[in-house]
């Protein structure tokens, strides 16, 4: 992650919608921020992040359905983007 990946995400938080989800340990997932103030994440990011722990795609995918995206219904919840890999 570059500095100003770095810059960006920092910058991301600080316009985050009150109650908005932060995904402890893949701040290297976010690839953005939307206008109503969630955190968006790749899907791409986030499995390769998972796969740093985990030895099979299929487990870190299966983690992810059941420990990270229910998570999306608490509060603000955070977008989670399939396709894209970076938005900047």
């Amino acid at each position: 992650m570059t500095d100003l990946q770095k810059t960006r995400i920092v910058y991301a938080k600080d316009q985050l919608a009150k109650g908005a989800v932060i995904l402890d340990g893949l701040d290297s997932a976010i690839i953005g921020h939307s206008d109503c103030g969630r955190l968006i994440y790749s899907e791409k990011e986030t499995i390769k992040e998972v796969l740093r722990h985990m030895q099979e795609l299929d487990a870190a995918q299966d983690w992810i359905k059941y420990n990270i995206l229910p998570l999306q219904k608490e509060n603000k919840g955070f977008i989670y983007c399939h396709g894209l890999s970076r938005l900047y």
